[in-house]
């Protein structure tokens, strides 16, 4: 048991912007899977320039989700619990193979339109 001075001593230290003794510093909790997945799939829209159609918007949430597990992988490795090297690996491998393609297309499609707009002009090769 610590004595009247140095309980003082504590108190008068701490800054007033932290959190007091027994209470959260994050009330509502850790983001759940769910929300950050679904923040991750607005971000990867966003970054593929927000126009995908339906069959790429599943692939970004594929691509969402794994990278959401890499992140759990990641987290639980810094925590010290046992993570296979091959886990966070193929997480990191797929998402990333399906953002490739992604912005392939996204690349390829940027290209017709730009050839397409020279192509009116009449200045096609």
């Amino acid at each position: 048991m610590q004595s009247e001075a140095s309980q003082a001593a504590d108190t008068v230290a701490r800054p007033k912007h932290l959190w007091p003794p027994g209470v959260s510093g994050n009330p509502a909790g850790r983001v759940s899977r769910k929300t950050r997945h679904r923040k991750m799939v607005e971000e990867l829209i966003a970054d593929l320039g927000g126009n995908v159609g339906p069959i790429d918007r599943i692939l970004v949430e594929q691509a969402a989700w794994l990278l959401v597990q890499g992140e759990d992988h990641q987290r639980a490795r810094n925590s010290g619990k046992p993570v296979s090297d091959e886990d966070m690996t193929r997480c990191a491998n797929g998402a990333a193979r399906i953002l490739l393609r992604l912005r392939g297309k996204r690349d390829k499609r940027d290209e017709a339109s730009e050839l397409a707009k020279l192509w009116r002009q009449g200045n096609a090769p």
